[in-house]
């Protein structure tokens, strides 16, 4: 720009060899600007555009930096470090990324107003620039199912007099999702045919965006049902190369839209319940609060936004459990490309992730979604799909409710569980015991809170004692710890604690797929992830019948135990004292002993802190106790 120390030419050839492209006019999508401070000082119109724009000017120098220290940059941060030492403007210039990626968005949700207005574009583009990304003040929105449909409230037509077409039990409704993280795309796609209830009015409704996003538009056409369903037949086979007709059979197509399967839950429900929750119940005050923690929506919705789920915008609403399924096998097959030394960025890993973030799309408003290359990415979407299986069992059972009938709420849910709960009495030697487990086997590392005893539950699973049988003389039982999200026990009361499927990679998981206890409250309380606002936390004591113990010191992938073996035993390097360990009356050891170092036996080159123990099989399992706790932080 301008008369710079170099020519135009030898400019534009380094660009182009450096991966770039040089164009004449500023626009919120250039990276930088080319120029010096003589130029910035005579405000030149294309710099009054790049101030305007709140784009980076930088000098010469930034280009031959690019050049000396190509092999160092490694990453869109590092580039951007760059243009942080270069930059010459005076002015305050937006994030680099941030900005372009936010321009590719509102140009990405433009590209599907072709068929509106010129009027009706001036508007989606002035509804776009105004809100900009900040959907995180938007209010909750309503919806009422019917025919086992919602009309979307964005099609801006009364819900009580329209529903969403069916025919031949066919709904006309598709929400679509397509991620790509090699160019930051992460958009939604959705359109119904929506009928008016009282006469044969018909109105074919289509709404694209950016997920996370207010970025987007939509249009809503009223017209005769055959030009509705052959519309909507060609838009679907158009975003996901897939015919209508094999939507049951759905193939994901390369750079196409995935079908995305939702389901409309109670959350989302208008409808009042008959009676108010806790005004007829005969259930203990405790076991009353217990149910409301477990079944509390809001607390599932911030678990889903934890994991940055829009759990709030239609097309993010509640996934299927098929859905959650799938993408575990995804990760399942990254897993095996990361192990396999597969390049972080190479095609396979880059289309596994698309995948992934397709089928679980996420909310990272105008933020490129992370490639999923490295184990530990991994692992913690792991941890986020095992959540939302949780969550699934708990929508499930709250779908199951009768809001019309002259039972309790609480007791509905309640009976849901089919699991017994009986407050213990805190004056009891049982619950003493309890707490005295807690108070001697906090380890020192995890030092952060203490642990307040607030209630203990006996729980008594319908059929979990009858299954137990079948390992009730084998030797070696335990009682032990197991920690998890509040948000994950209604299902875990109502399923008990369940082996990750076949689906999951195996090498999410230290031993292998099994179901994971400790015998240090503080490593299981770790995973009942509270925090200073949000410190009630819940725990099981669970007899676990161990039998032989596979001694391990080192994670080791399990898939089948040796010979003779009933359980795999993680050994750390402390351990409560074995000599203060108890025995109840039906044999059960509670290890309630302080820690003490393990001994070189056990432990020497051990890579575990403390113990972990883990079994195969479910029915090794039997809850004996639920514990509500509070974490004090410090």
């Amino acid at each position: 720009m301008g008369t710079l120390a170099i020519k135009r030419a030898d400019l534009t050839k380094k660009i182009s060899n450096l991966g770039g492209l040089y164009v004449p006019k500023v626009s919120a999508d250039t990276f930088v600007v080319i120029s010096d401070e003589k130029r910035i000082a005579q405000r030149p119109v294309t710099l009054e555009m790049a101030e305007a724009c709140k784009v980076h000017v930088v000098s010469v120098s930034f280009i031959n930096d690019l050049e000396e220290k190509k092999a160092e940059i490694k990453s869109q941060q590092d580039l951007i470090d760059l243009v942080e030492r270069c930059k010459i403007n005076p002015w305050t210039a937006s994030n680099v990324l941030e900005r372009i990626l936010l321009n590719k968005a509102e140009n990405e949700a433009l590209a599907d107003t072709a068929g509106l207005s010129s009027t009706e574009q001036h508007k989606a583009e002035e509804r776009m620039r105004n809100q900009k990304w900040n959907s995180a003040t938007e209010a909750k929105m309503k919806v009422l199912v019917k025919n086992g449909g919602v009309v979307d409230p964005d099609a801006d037509l009364d819900e009580e007099t329209h529903s969403v077409l069916r025919e031949n039990g066919i709904l006309y409704s598709f929400v679509l999702a397509k991620s790509n993280v090699a160019d930051g795309t992460n958009s939604y796609y959705k359109m119904q045919i929506i009928k008016r209830d009282s006469r044969e009015v018909y109105y074919l409704f289509r709404a694209w965006g950016r997920i996370g996003t207010v970025i987007g538009g939509n249009k809503c056409d009223e017209m005769d049902k055959d030009e509705a369903v052959e519309s909507f037949e060609f838009h679907f086979l158009d975003k996901t190369g897939n015919h209508w007709k094999d939507k049951d059979h759905f193939v994901k197509q390369h750079d196409k839209y995935f079908q995305l399967q939702l389901d409309y839950g109670p959350e989302e429900a208008e409808e009042e319940y008959a009676v108010q929750p806790g005004s007829k119940t005969l259930l203990a005050k405790p076991i009353q609060d217990l149910i409301k923690m477990i079944f509390d929506v809001e607390a599932m919705r911030k678990t889903m936004k934890e994991f940055e789920i829009d759990s709030r915008k239609m097309p993010l609403g509640k996934l299927s459990k098929k859905q959650i399924v799938e993408a575990m096998a995804v990760l399942a097959e990254l897993q095996t490309l990361v192990d396999g030394g597969e390049r972080p960025n190479a095609p396979k890993i880059i289309g596994a992730t698309n995948r992934f973030f397709t089928l679980i799309p996420h909310d990272f408003g105008v933020h490129t979604p992370p490639i999923l290359n490295q184990s530990a990415l991994l692992k913690d979407k792991l941890d986020m799909l095992e959540n939302l299986l949780e969550i699934e069992v708990a929508f499930n059972i709250l779908r199951g409710e009768n809001r019309s009938s002259d039972k309790d709420p609480i007791d509905q849910k309640y009976e849901k569980l089919k699991c017994d709960l009986e407050v213990l009495d805190k004056g009891t030697e049982e619950y003493q015991q309890i707490a005295a487990y807690i108070a001697n086997t906090h380890a020192a590392t995890h030092s952060d809170y203490q642990l307040q005893l607030v209630d203990v539950f006996k729980v008594a699973r319908q059929g979990e004692a009858e299954r137990f049988q079948e390992f009730r003389s084998l030797h070696n039982h335990k009682l032990l710890w197991h920690g998890s999200r509040v948000t994950n026990y209604a299902g875990i009361l109502s399923q008990g604690l369940r082996i990750a499927p076949p689906e999951a990679p195996v090498t999410g998981y230290m031993f292998g797929k099994g179901v994971y206890f400790a015998d240090m409250v503080s490593k299981s309380a770790n995973y009942c992830a509270t925090s200073p606002t949000s410190p009630t936390g819940l725990m099981l004591l669970s007899d676990v019948a161990l039998g032989n113990m596979y001694e391990r010191t080192a994670a080791k992938s399990i898939t089948r135990l040796p010979k003779d073996f009933h359980s795999v035993k993680g050994c750390g390097r402390t351990e409560p004292d074995p000599k203060q360990t108890i025995t109840t009356e039906d044999g059960v050891e509670i290890p309630m002993g302080h820690p003490k170092d393990a001994g070189l036996a056990n432990s020497a080159h051990s890579s575990l802190l403390y113990n972990e123990y883990i079994v195969y099989n479910e029915a090794q399992v039997n809850i004996r106790y639920l514990l509500k706790v509070k974490f004090q932080y410090k």
